[in-house]
Order: C-alpha cells, then structure tokens, then sequence
C-alpha cells in the first residue's frame, strides 16, 4: 500500500469468545507467561480475547450491506457447543515479518467439532461470494504481539466452552471491537 492510499479502518470477523471465568484464567497466563519470557510489546486487553472462526475482511468504513447478508448466513449455520482447550504458547513466526511476533495459546484435541463448525461457516461464506480463506485454519487466542519470539511450550491445559459465535468489528488501530450479531449453539 503507498502512503497515498488511505488504510482500511474497519475490520469484521467471525469468532468465539471465552466466558468470564476463562478470560481471568487466560489474562493471569498471559501476566505470567510475558514476565517469565521478558515479553515488553503490545498485550491484548482481556475484553479481546477471541479465537478467530474466520476473517471476513478489512474495509474503509463500515459496509452495512455486507454487514447484514452475513448476519443473514450466520442465522442459518447449527453450532453445536464446542468445548476447547487452550494447551500450548508460542510466537508465531513468518519469513515475511521479523518483528512483532503474535504471541498466541493454541487450542488442542478435541479439534474435530470446532474444525467441522468453522468449515461450515466458510463454506457459507464462499457460497455468498466471499473468496475462501487464505491458508489453513489454526485455531489460536492471540495473547499480543512482541519483537521476541517464544518457543512453543505447553501450558497447563485452560478448557472452556463455546456456546456461542459472534461477528466482530472492529476499529483498525484503535483496539475497539463491537459485536454486530452473535448466534447461540444449538444442542
């Protein structure tokens, strides 16, 4: 992007959020985890802590159009409660980028119903005419970001439940993030 282009400031995505009592379990880890690897970047606020389902996109300004045929897909889709569990830190770490690390917990087995739901919402998204995600999926909580990289290691395993699926907007560089729709499980 050249600095003529204006940045995106608006980004939607779909997500799971942890329930209240996850949240504290997951921000103590995250104190303890950045002081014991000399972590000093960015830490997510507890308030934000969510496993991206699937990234919508990235927009100038909210685009309500969008915003309502995917609150109308999402009405459609079953989730099951999903039970997960949160095993493993680590940097995740590209060629591309040197710096700034997402610093994340990886979520562990059981993985089948959480894969199935969130390959059921991308297939209803591509059959709406969004363009199938980029890469594969791996189901992460995104502690922050640091210019140290950690190595994976495995945490005391954090479980919680999923009981319900959200879609999120949020404020690109101002570390807002609202809920326009949210659809619970299904027994």
């Amino acid at each position: 992007m050249d600095e003529g282009t204006p940045r995106p400031t608006d980004r939607l995505f779909f997500a799971l959020r942890p329930d209240a009592a996850a949240v504290a379990r997951i921000a103590a880890l995250q104190q303890r985890l950045r002081a014991e690897h000399g972590l000093r970047g960015r830490a997510n606020r507890p308030e934000h802590f969510h496993l991206t389902l699937r990234m919508v996109g990235d927009f100038w300004g909210l685009p309500p159009a969008l915003v309502e045929a995917l609150c109308a897909q999402a009405t459609r889709l079953r989730m099951p409660p999903l039970q997960l569990v949160l095993d493993q830190a680590l940097s995740f770490q590209s060629n591309r980028r040197r710096r700034n690390f997402p610093f994340v917990l990886l979520a562990g087995e059981p993985l089948a119903p959480l894969r199935q739901f969130q390959g059921e919402l991308e297939r209803a998204l591509v059959a709406m005419g969004l363009a199938p995600a980029p890469g594969s999926f791996t189901p992460h909580l995104t502690l922050g970001y640091d210019d140290r990289a950690v190595a994976p290691q495995p945490i005391t395993p954090l479980p919680w439940r999923a009981d319900e699926f959200l879609l999120i907007h949020s404020l690109i560089g101002r570390r807002t993030h609202r809920v326009l729709g949210r659809w619970p499980a299904n027994e």
